[in-house]
């Protein structure tokens, strides 16, 4: 089940506007640049009055131009002049990131500049509901990069409040040892490579003796080319854009720390491209995109996937019905 409070909720019951009119009195008189175009703010900044802001423009890293957004004058983060004396007014859902990126990458090209988060409070707000909740919950049981996936009697997660590869992220919400459960579906395909070891360390320090992470990504030993083009990095397929690493059971394999995990395989392709799959408990995280679970192809698309695989291996999909599967594998804390 969710655990945060949506905006439009926060806006309604903490009367937004006192802090917009709390915000402006406190940069009264300065020039005011707003980093972030996001939905959220384009809808705040059309419901609420922002007249007594001296606004001089919108910063967002997806500008590539020159031109104005909600009447104001667009800036990249680069294109910012450097003469330009500004205080900064952070209007992402998610302050942290901004602030690192001020740190690491404004600061050293325009000099220390003021800043303030507009949405700081709704923030800490939904981080002070997680950890009560984390705290309360018995079992502990969390999914990972949640986006819209909720399961009752779990806490569902994402990279604004619990980015996995961030160590800071995992001991503000949890105590060591102290996680039954983690379900992390089409979570680790988005994670920088170089990441990934600092993201099984966390793991490692959160979960309890015996405690499991259910991980499930796309299979990079799918024997169907139509499924590795859409899925693959940078693959066609949504969400593949974001793609960074393409696993396989014996990448994971390299990966994982025998020392300090075990790996329980559920569903895989090995790389004969033979599919292998045994039944597993849903109590440790129900899981969408399986070979069981996840829509058939039909018409073109069907005949689309099947000529993509080599005839060999075609027979195992037609006997069974299945095209989409994941590598699906149990990791559990030794």
């Amino acid at each position: 089940m969710k655990h945060t409070r949506s905006l439009v909720d926060y806006l309604t019951e903490f009367s937004f506007q006192r802090t917009i009119d709390s915000t402006s009195a406190t940069l009264e008189g300065k020039d005011i640049l707003i980093y972030g175009a996001s939905e959220a703010f384009s809808h705040v900044y059309k419901s609420y009055d922002f007249s007594n802001f001296n606004i001089i423009g919108i910063v967002d890293i997806k500008f590539k131009e020159g031109g104005r957004f909600l009447g104001h004058k667009k800036y990249s983060p680069n294109s910012i002049p450097k003469d330009l004396p500004f205080t900064l007014l952070i209007a992402t859902l998610n302050p942290e990131t901004i602030i690192s990126f001020i740190g690491k990458d404004l600061y050293p090209k325009y000099g220390e500049f003021s800043y303030l988060s507009l949405f700081e409070d709704y923030f800490n707000r939904n981080l002070n509901i997680l950890r009560e909740s984390a705290n309360a919950a018995d079992p502990k049981k969390i999914i990972l990069g949640s986006g819209d996936t909720s399961l009752e009697g779990w806490i569902s997660t994402d990279s604004d409040y619990l980015d996995i590869s961030k160590g800071f992220h995992w001991s503000r919400l949890f105590k060591e040892s102290s996680i039954d459960n983690l379900l992390a579906e089409h979570v680790f395909e988005h994670i920088p490579f170089s990441k990934i070891d600092k993201c099984f360390e966390n793991i490692h320090k959160c979960l309890k003796k015996g405690g499991k992470l259910r991980f499930v990504v796309p299979d990079g030993n799918h024997p169907s080319s139509y499924y590795r083009e859409m899925t693959k990095p940078g693959g066609w397929g949504n969400g593949a854009s974001d793609h960074k690493v393409f696993f396989t059971l014996d990448l994971l394999k390299e990966i994982v720390d025998s020392d300090d995990f075990s790996l329980s395989p559920v569903e895989y392709f090995d790389g004969e491209g033979k599919f292998h799959q045994r039944k597993y408990a849903e109590d440790g995280g129900f899981v969408k995109r399986t070979a069981d679970q996840y829509p058939k192809y039909s018409g073109k698309e069907k005949r689309s996937f099947l000529d993509s695989i080599p005839s060999a291996l075609r027979k195992q999909f037609i006997e069974n019905d299945f095209a989409y599967t994941s590598l699906f594998v149990d990791i559990i804390k030794m």
